[in-house]
């Protein structure tokens, strides 16, 4: 069967899609609202639907849940479920490597970061592909982290209130591992000892 959703919005991406236990399906999204004048300003969260297809309405009362975190660039990529439900988002704002919580209801996680979010230090085109929670609540994230004439790979790790974890070593920035001009890593695994 097929599933479509027209909120009216002038452009509409779906970017991960997971299957969580219970069968419900969660995709990371972005939307641009109202009339399409510039790629900037999407909207960027999930949707949640049963497994029927159709939209849970017990997620944000339309299976639906949203943020603009920016006037400017607001892109999705990876998203994981925690151990309590709720889903972490990777991606990017402006130029910014950025993560953003929300809760297992849709609402917005405020004691995450600042707002919701969580933005790394400006770097230009740096962003997250990928994000895990270990064991112990931190949360992994992985992507790129472009510098002038290049770039490198990004590993990243944080609290569960999205402070960084500065006990990562190698100043939580890892060089290219094939010696190539550009890098980023797409996807993240963690072993059963947590190793990355």
């Amino acid at each position: 069967g097929i599933v479509q959703i027209d909120n009216g919005s002038s452009e509409e991406n779906a970017y991960m899609m997971l299957v969580q236990a219970d069968g419900k399906i969660v995709v990371h999204a972005s939307v641009k609202p109202g009339r399409w004048t510039s790629i900037k300003g999407q909207e960027v969260g999930f949707l949640r639907y049963r497994p029927n297809g159709t939209l849970d309405s017990t997620f944000n009362s339309t299976g639906i849940a949203l943020r603009q975190f920016s006037t400017g660039y607001n892109f999705p990529d990876g998203f994981t479920v925690l151990k309590n439900g709720a889903y972490v988002g990777a991606g990017h704002i402006n130029d910014q490597a950025a993560l953003w919580k929300f809760e297992a209801t849709g609402a917005l996680s405020t004691n995450f970061g600042i707002g919701g979010k969580v933005l790394r230090p400006p770097q230009n085109g740096a962003a997250y592909t990928a994000v895990a929670e270990q064991a112990d609540g931190r949360i992994i994230a992985v992507g790129r982290n472009d510098y002038p004439g290049g770039g490198k790979d990004l590993l990243q790790r944080y609290f569960d209130n999205g402070a960084p974890d500065t006990s990562l070593q190698i100043n939580n920035l890892i060089t290219n591992l094939v010696g190539a001009e550009y890098g980023q890593w797409e996807q993240i695994v963690l072993t059963p000892d947590q190793k990355i």
